[in-house]
């Protein structure tokens, strides 16, 4: 029922709209299909051929033969003739060879000399032929045979003794066999001979006859059977080629299937295995691949929602807490609370400090929200990192020293430069400075810059040796409103924007940043920017 739902549903016209296993059914069809018919025709015609005809190649042989004994039958009857009907010394030596010649086609001979029979075929005294050779002998019924003389190039015969029966001579040569007669009017010398004619098309029973019933019968029987078997053989072969192109095929198909229902479904855990290396197994192997990539950009996602949600969180406290701080402080110069101008003043100035850390979050926020939409534009420019680091420290360092964070630079001056943002980059230091001292966990803090260089990459390495961070924290340093402080209680300690900044602007500039512990407490910042080549 399948196979006749394949057959009338294929259309050449769509070839491209069926299936694939339509498709391979129906090759495979005609992939068995013709080579039976192929064989049937090529089976009925060799068959036809055997039946109705005969090789001639055998009588072609006979007939135009060339040396030695193979000389053909006609050329040794008429050399026959002739020396019969001659006077030569070695006249009965040369009969005798070329009557050797004529029995090696199966034809009996006899030769009488004056009246006595002097040579016979072997094998040849008591059986019938010997009967027949005695009438030819005697030549007991001329007229018979003479009927049957034809007198043309293949069958010639001459009468050399029209008046005496005994020394006539003829040579008969027809489908019922070939009979000769040679007398020799000048010593009585008689040759006789018959046999089948091997050489005449349709002659039975010689080397040249169409084969008879039987070997028909078994030639056709074993011609079948030969057939019978090579189309079992190609409907096998069919059937396991078909199987293996369904496996190599269809089973593929059927894994991206089941793999892409899966990922409809939202299940990206499951890996996709390809055993083979032909286009399948690229494909499987490039679904696959989309498979990490959507698992990854899944997992990103996920991130990123958790950390949209952290910002959202994070913005929503920072910005309620010093709200809620002005409106205390407003709320007391209303009531009265600040009775005096000089305790008035401090509520003023609260007001302002508050205020003013409010506008650094907002700019941070605005800050953030370009770089994490792409839509912060950096103006890169060749900079020898070491020299504005080193420039940096002079005129800052004093400043940060007074704050409580004192600044060094432990390296030697490097030539190489790299592209960056002139004021991107002063952020990113600045926001690494500015997190130092933050956390520093001592009177007097401690920051050392180490600037090194290869062919390729500056490394900056900026250590601390303040309180640092939990080791399980270090990935999460780089995300927005990240705090060591979880709760939160401290707005002093800045909004958790400044390392997400920082790393924004790393990664915006063709660097890279990451974090670690420093040996004996502290944190450890590390940026790779690319060398340019000159």
């Amino acid at each position: 029922m399948k196979l006749f739902d394949a057959l009338t549903s294929f259309n050449l016209t769509n070839l491209k709209d069926v299936s694939i296993k339509k498709r391979l059914l129906f090759g495979n069809l005609l992939m068995v299909l013709v080579p039976i018919f192929s064989m049937l025709i090529l089976a009925a015609i060799f068959i036809g051929v055997i039946r109705y005809t005969h090789p001639v190649q055998e009588a072609l042989k006979l007939n135009y033969q060339t040396r030695g004994e193979s000389l053909s039958v006609q050329i040794l009857l008429s050399s026959l003739q002739g020396d019969v009907d001659s006077s030569i010394p070695n006249k009965l030596e040369r009969i005798r060879g070329t009557l050797e010649s004529l029995e090696k086609f199966g034809i009996t001979t006899a030769v009488v000399e004056n009246g006595i029979v002097t040579r016979l075929s072997p094998g040849v005294e008591g059986t019938p032929t010997y009967s027949l050779l005695q009438e030819y002998i005697n030549n007991s019924n001329p007229e018979e045979y003479h009927n049957h003389i034809r007198h043309d190039e293949s069958n010639d015969a001459s009468k050399l003794d029209d008046d005496d029966p005994q020394m006539q001579s003829y040579m008969v040569w027809d489908k019922h066999g070939i009979i000769f007669r040679y007398a020799s009017h000048y010593d009585r010398i008689i040759v006789v001979g018959t046999g089948n004619t091997p050489f005449i098309i349709g002659q039975p029973n010689g080397p040249g006859a169409p084969p008879d019933e039987d070997f028909k019968n078994i030639l056709d029987s074993g011609l079948i059977v030969i057939f019978g078997i090579g189309i079992i053989i190609i409907i096998l072969l069919g059937i396991n080629m078909t199987r293996m192109l369904s496996n190599q095929i269809l089973k593929p198909l059927k894994t991206l299937q089941n793999a892409s229902k899966r990922i409809r479904e939202g299940n990206l855990d499951t890996p996709i295995e390809s055993t083979t290396e032909d286009e399948f197994g690229d494909t499987i192997r490039a679904f696959e691949s989309m498979r990490k990539d959507l698992k990854q950009a899944h997992e990103d996602q996920e991130v990123y929602e958790e950390n949209r949600k952290e910002l959202i969180a994070g913005i929503s406290h920072d910005l309620a807490t010093p709200i809620t701080m002005i409106k205390g402080y407003a709320s007391g110069l209303l009531d009265g609370v600040a009775s005096t101008p000089e305790r008035q003043r401090q509520y003023v100035k609260n007001i302002q400090d508050t205020s003013n850390q409010m506008d650094v979050l907002v700019k941070e926020l605005f800050v953030f929200s370009k770089l994490d939409l792409g839509r912060l534009e950096f103006d890169l420019m060749p900079l020898n990192v070491y020299d504005y680091i080193h420039d940096f420290i002079s005129d800052a360092g004093p400043v940060y020293e007074a704050r409580g964070l004192r600044l060094s630079l432990l390296t030697p001056r490097i030539t190489q430069k790299t592209k960056v943002d002139y004021n991107q980059f002063k952020r990113v230091i600045t926001n690494i400075f500015e997190n130092s001292l933050k956390y520093k966990n001592t009177e007097m803090g401690k920051l050392d810059v180490y600037i090194s260089a290869t062919s390729d990459i500056i490394k900056i390495k900026l250590v601390d040796h303040g309180q640092g961070v939990d080791p399980n924290d270090l990935s999460k340093l780089f995300e927005s409103f990240y705090r060591t402080d979880k709760a939160r209680t401290n707005a002093h300690n800045g909004s958790g924007l400044g390392l997400a900044i920082v790393k924004r602007i790393i990664e915006g500039m063709h660097g890279s940043i990451h974090a670690a512990l420093t040996n004996g407490g502290g944190l450890t910042i590390c940026i790779e920017l690319p060398v340019i080549k000159e």
